[in-house]
């Protein structure tokens, strides 16, 4: 018996997949004059992989730059998948169950890799030593507790890395020294309670970060120091209760900040300062209870402004005096008591507003003092009290 299931072993195995293929490396290929395929794929231990159901020439497939797994009975990824696609710039294997894999070789040729919503745990040092053109990776919506620190290490030109939705609770620290032209970074939804200071220092040129959905409480006010391309950061749903008054100050070309959705009771007066391209603030699911007159006095370019669903009772009546350019605001759902009169009296672009749920509307759903004449007749007024 031993010596039938030793033999049945040494039998090649079948993966099958469903592929789709294209000469190009767009994904939507119908819009470029490309034709795309739908072609068959067997891969057996030690017989290479063989493709079926296509009209392409050529057995090597060298110029397909586009395959995308439609499905397989494949859980972790044949090494030498790529061999057949010499050319391959884009490849998709998305919700696929792919639950391991290996270190992908003959990849030099790979730009763009999607991998997310599968069961993958674990990133190797090995895992993408071969990927050294790869620009564009997403890991997002997988397992993955474990990132060895070198995993990266091989990725200079990496531009975009999501490794959002995973389990991670720890990032070592010398994980981003290899890939210096990172532009977009995702982190959110893990289950991260702090992050080493150094943490982001190599990555200098890095224009979006996302740190949402974590277990931060606090940061160190230095992390934040070398990111002076910033220009987009999550910090929505996290433990925040406050940010030191200088936690922002090393990013001037911050344009979009999301706070929302964290234990935050008070704004400080200094917080914006050093964001005078600051163009949208969302601050709304918090317990802010006050405002100071001059918490947004540098902030001149902002256009989206929402503190909605948090504790506020009192609007200085100067609070919006240097934001002109606001466009949107949102104030639902606090206990404002009362609106000067002269509030809306510099923002002559605002054209929505958002005052449900708040002691300020009666039920008529008006404002108890009248807006400006030269504002009202344009805002889209959102006051129903639901």
């Amino acid at each position: 018996m031993l010596k039938i299931i030793y033999a049945l072993l040494l039998l090649p195995f079948v993966v099958q997949a469903e592929l789709r293929i294209a000469e190009c490396n767009y994904y939507n290929h119908t819009l470029f004059g490309y034709s795309c395929e739908v072609a068959n794929f067997e891969f057996m231990a030690g017989d290479g992989v063989q493709i079926t159901g296509t009209h392409m020439p050529g057995k090597s497939f060298e110029n397909v730059m586009f395959v995308e797994i439609l499905n397989s009975t494949c859980q972790v990824l044949p090494q030498q998948f790529f061999i057949t696609f010499q050319n391959l710039n884009r490849f998709y294997a998305q919700a696929v169950e792919m639950s391991a894999l290996n270190p992908l070789s003959n990849c030099e040729s790979l730009e763009n890799l999607f991998l997310s919503s599968n069961l993958i745990d674990i990133i190797r040092a090995d895992t993408f030593a071969d990927c050294g053109r790869l620009r564009v990776l997403h890991l997002q919506n997988n397992l993955i507790s474990t990132v060895d620190r070198w995993a990266f290490r091989d990725l200079e030109d990496l531009q975009v890395l999501f490794l959002n939705d995973n389990e991670i609770e720890v990032i070592n620290p010398d994980l981003f020294t290899t890939v210096p032209n990172l532009l977009d970074l995702s982190l959110s939804g893990n289950r991260l309670p702090t992050l080493n200071v150094r943490t982001f220092q190599p990555i200098r040129y890095l224009e979006t970060l996302r740190l949402a959905r974590n277990q931060f409480a606090i940061l160190n006010v230095n992390i934040l120091q070398n990111l002076t391309q910033l220009s987009t950061l999550l910090l929505n749903g996290n433990q925040f209760d406050n940010f030191q008054a200088n936690f922002f100050r090393h990013l001037p070309n911050l344009r979009h900040l999301n706070i929302n959705d964290n234990l935050l009771t008070l704004v400080r007066q200094l917080q914006f300062d050093s964001n005078p391209r600051l163009a949208t603030l969302t601050m709304a699911d918090n317990l802010i209870n006050e405002l100071h007159a001059n918490v947004f006095l540098l902030n001149v370019n902002l256009e989206i402004l929402d503190f909605g669903n948090n504790q506020v009772i009192t609007l200085p009546g100067t609070l919006l005096r240097a934001n002109s350019r606001l466009i949107s605001l949102g104030l639902r759902r606090n206990g404002i008591t009362a609106i000067q009169s002269n509030f809306f009296d510099n923002l002559p672009n605002l054209r929505y507003i958002n005052l449900q749920s708040n002691i300020c509307i009666n039920r008529f759903f008006s404002i108890q003092r009248p807006l400006s004449v030269d504002v009202a007749p344009y805002l889209d007024l959102c006051f129903k009290n639901f």
